[in-house]
């Protein structure tokens, strides 16, 4: 018994060649880099250190974080602080600090305008 036995043969015909010649560059999926839900800004205040582990699966997911640790101690802020930044590392993706207790996190391919930066 052959293993290939039912194989496909993979020789192009006519019909292959005239769909290749009708296609366009348009006709060609794109894959982006920048997710949908990148576009999309998530602000989130957690109060438990539990609450590290859905930030990490909405970066994760290409989501952007803007956390807010105001209503945490300053332990429990360090220890969720920490653990983001090891999710950002594994992601390639940023962490920026508009003020003491509150940071954007956003993933890879996602670019942050700063007034410096139009300055320039």
């Amino acid at each position: 018994m052959a293993l290939f036995s039912n194989k496909r043969s993979m020789s192009y015909d006519e019909e292959d060649d005239a769909l290749l010649n009708a296609m366009t560059v348009e006709d060609i999926p794109v894959r982006s880099e920048i997710s949908h839900s990148a576009l999309q800004m998530k602000v989130v205040k957690p109060k438990k250190l539990i609450e590290a582990t859905e930030i990490a699966d909405s970066l994760k997911g290409g989501q952007t974080i803007v956390l807010n640790l105001d209503e945490l101690s300053d332990a429990h802020a360090r220890r969720i602080l920490d653990y983001i930044a090891g999710v950002i590392y594994a992601i390639n993706g940023k962490i920026e600090r508009p003020s003491d207790r509150t940071f954007l996190l956003t993933p890879k391919g996602v670019t942050v305008a700063t007034e410096e930066d139009s300055e320039k």
